[in-house]
């Protein structure tokens, strides 16, 4: 098996002292950040989203305390984001 294909995805907490924010490209010890930047509140996840080269690519979810889920969006490689509201409507 390739040594890529027994990586696991890097998750790391909004939290960390080595995030930072460059010219819109988030950054995690100085390089673009690959991976799930995610929040907690005790031990329930409360918000999780993908990221690819510093940019938000990919699913992105947000958690009530209750763990149902409120809003969940979708970020393609291309810059539009689409955001969805409980029952399926659209926010732009």
């Amino acid at each position: 098996m390739c040594n890529a294909c027994q990586q696991k995805e890097l998750i790391v907490e909004v939290n960390d002292k080595n995030l930072s924010l460059n010219n819109e490209v988030v950054l995690y010890k100085e390089k673009p950040f690959t991976g799930v930047l995610q929040s907690k509140n005790d031990t329930l996840v409360t918000y999780k989203a993908q990221y690819v080269n510093g940019k938000k690519e990919g699913e992105e979810k947000s958690f009530i305390v209750m763990g149902k889920l409120p809003k969940s969006a979708f970020t393609p490689m291309v810059k539009k984001q689409v955001s969805i509201e409980p029952g399926g409507r659209k926010i732009s």
